[in-house]
């Protein structure tokens, strides 16, 4: 890659405005490298049974893959890690900015010790360097961490929301945890007792079927993540979230840690759901990429369809029963951007886990 200097700065020809923003933290900070998974047993140790931190979670929130903060060198975004705080690090332009618009640097669900003056050291090297950045989001915060950043300097959400209609993307509804060790409610059981009744009187099986590093079915599972931000995109319900949020998922690498598991659904032949997630906690699952279509146009050509717009509910219901087969109690399906998925949450019996958002301007 060629470069120049002026005066003090480099530049790199070629180089995306968040290259530039990893290429000034990695100089700077010994304590920041590229997320690799091989780190696994580094965040694993941090772990506290929360959404933010996990393998999986860094891979999607600190992503480089998206049209809104493409990283060409580090699709997993960067960790800070020093021995006593751990967060990752992505960077990503607001959705209603114009393309050319300089993005923001972005703090992934920080624990340990004395994050406010350790993100203030990251925060100052970046204003130092005059780089594209317009200012900092600290996401997936607890309630504590979120009091010591607004002492710090930073601000509460509410002074630059990063969607109008999801101030806090997937962290603005909080419905998240489902206790599935006990029973469905009342209406998550009939609801699959109405997609079980389609099948049967289709004669249709929808099974689920293990996705790994090894599988050749890893295209089937793009392909429901594709078609699901299709129809996200027609019903103008595509707050956020792009799907290449989810490609990194899909890597052999990642699939192939401990403690992560992925389904792909199947009605008959054709793939409909899939399923990837990672152990939070012996008993808690944390589930990342949880789609399932719903387009009865992707069905096979039977006349009587009443009863399909249960899928969704019933491939739930399937997973969970796999899930406790594996001594799994809880699954945290994080939160949501909006309140119809939130709704949706509420009818599996998702209880609420609430976590924070600050702001500090550039």
């Amino acid at each position: 890659m060629l470069s120049w200097i002026s005066g003090r700065k480099t530049f790199m020809l070629n180089e995306t405005k968040r290259d530039a923003i990893e290429r000034t933290l990695l100089n700077r900070f010994r304590q920041i490298r590229p997320y690799a998974p091989e780190m696994s047993g580094v965040v694993n140790r941090y772990k506290d049974g929360s959404f933010g931190v996990g393998n999986l979670a860094f891979a999607i929130y600190s992503n480089g893959l998206t049209q809104r903060g493409r990283s060409s060198k580090h699709p997993y975004g960067l960790v800070f890690e020093d021995g006593e705080t751990l967060f990752s690090i992505g960077y990503f332009r607001k959705e209603l900015d114009p393309e050319d618009a300089d993005g923001y640097l972005f703090i992934v669900a920080p624990r340990g010790k004395n994050i406010s003056g350790k993100t203030g050291k990251l925060i100052k090297a970046i204003e130092g360097e005059k780089a594209p950045c317009k200012g900092a989001y600290a996401r997936f915060l607890k309630g504590d961490h979120h009091q010591e950043l607004l002492a710090s300097g930073f601000l509460p959400i509410e002074a630059s929301s990063w969607h109008p209609q999801a101030p806090m993307e997937d962290e603005t509804y909080s419905h998240a945890v489902v206790n599935i060790a006990g029973p469905a409610p009342r209406k998550t059981r009939l609801a699959g007792k109405r997609f079980n009744h389609f099948l049967e009187k289709n004669k249709l099986r929808y099974s689920l079927e293990p996705l790994s590093a090894m599988s050749e079915n890893r295209g089937d599972a793009k392909r429901v993540i594709d078609a699901h931000f299709e129809m996200l995109q027609r019903k103008g319900k595509a707050v956020g979230s792009m799907p290449e949020d989810h490609y990194n998922l899909l890597s052999p690498d990642l699939l192939g840690l401990k403690g992560v598991h992925a389904w792909i659904g199947y009605l008959q032949e054709d793939p409909v759901s899939v399923f990837i997630g990672e152990l939070l906690s012996p008993v808690r699952f944390g589930l990342y990429t949880p789609f399932t279509l719903r387009d009865a146009g992707k069905i096979p050509p039977i006349a009587d369809k009443t009863g399909f717009t249960a899928m969704p509910t019933y491939a739930y219901v399937q997973l969970f029963e796999t899930l406790r087969e594996r001594g799994i109690s809880e699954v945290h399906m994080g939160g949501s951007e909006l309140p119809s998925l939130d709704e949706f949450k509420k009818k599996l019996g998702a209880a609420e886990d609430k976590t924070y958002w600050a702001f500090r301007p550039f």
